[in-house]
């Protein structure tokens, strides 16, 4: 069984860089069963999601990312890197032997209407999921932004154990609204009632720079052509959708930043819960 550190993860991005989405499927089950790690696939009308399940309890901590990508992008940080951080939460998991419930998501079709997240959901529910971080975009950056859909204030129990854990860690973070665009597959589980759940994104300092002036621009009206000019600054928007969307552009310490805090954030709160005997 290979080790799964962070130059190996990154490796596996170049490996899916530009592959059909069917192939990502096949390598990312290929890396599975190379590494022994136990998975289920679900099988649904038009795609097919793999799952793997740890620990032991009657909840599980969520954390989500899809392996699909659109025609003609490499498909590195949209969304092999988050890939990636499942991975590497996953493998620190293994690595303290830890019995804490943990459920990671590797969904099919985001990017054709959240079609592999609202299958999950429809077929099995939320019941048994205590929390749910989703993933989009997380290889590159060293701050994090946290969308939740609506009111960015409004009550959300694990982007606020979050941002507390990040806080300790010295990473800047912030909520948004949105960042590209207002969907992703947290909404399939929100949908079905279930508000304990975030889309998580890293982002730069100059990305936020930028988005205050596209946002701008947009009140202003400004054209297609000024407003492409402005995402061009930013390096999250300047790959997005992109064939030039690939391992490259993907920084090996913004996955073990991410991985590392999800994982911590994951561990208190299940100190929390034994700590309160629930």
């Amino acid at each position: 069984m290979g080790m799964m550190d962070t130059n190996f993860l990154v490796q596996f991005i170049k490996e899916l860089d530009h592959q059909s989405n069917d192939r990502r499927f096949e390598l990312l089950q290929r890396l599975l069963i190379n590494q022994e790690i136990p998975t289920r696939v679900q099988t649904y009308a038009t795609g097919k999601n793999m799952i793997i399940d740890v620990g032991e309890g009657e909840q599980y901590y969520g954390v989500s990312s899809h392996f699909d990508k659109v025609p003609f992008s490499g498909g590195a940080n949209d969304n092999a890197s988050a890939l990636a951080v499942c991975l590497s939460v996953n493998s620190k998991h293994r690595t303290e032997n830890s019995n804490i419930p943990l459920r990671i998501f590797f969904f099919d079709e985001e990017e054709t209407g959240l079609k592999g997240s609202t299958a999950y959901v429809q077929k099995f529910g939320v019941s048994d999921i205590h929390c749910l971080i989703n993933l989009e975009m997380v290889g590159i950056g060293d701050r994090f932004a946290l969308w939740p859909l609506g009111d960015v204030s409004g009550q959300n129990p694990i982007a606020d154990h979050f941002e507390n854990v990040a806080q300790q860690l010295g990473v800047p973070t912030s909520r948004y609204d949105e960042i590209v665009t207002s969907t992703a597959d947290h909404l399939s589980f929100a949908n079905a009632g279930f508000q304990n759940v975030f889309t998580l994104t890293c982002i730069t300092e100059i990305d936020q720079q930028v988005g205050y002036e596209y946002k701008c621009a947009l009140t202003q009206h400004q054209s297609m052509q000024a407003l492409a000019a402005i995402l061009d600054k930013a390096p999250l928007f300047r790959h997005y959708h992109m064939p030039s969307d690939t391992f490259e552009t993907i920084s090996e310490e913004t996955i073990e930043m991410t991985a590392s805090t999800i994982w911590k954030v994951i561990k208190q709160m299940q100190q929390e819960t034994d700590f309160n005997g629930e």
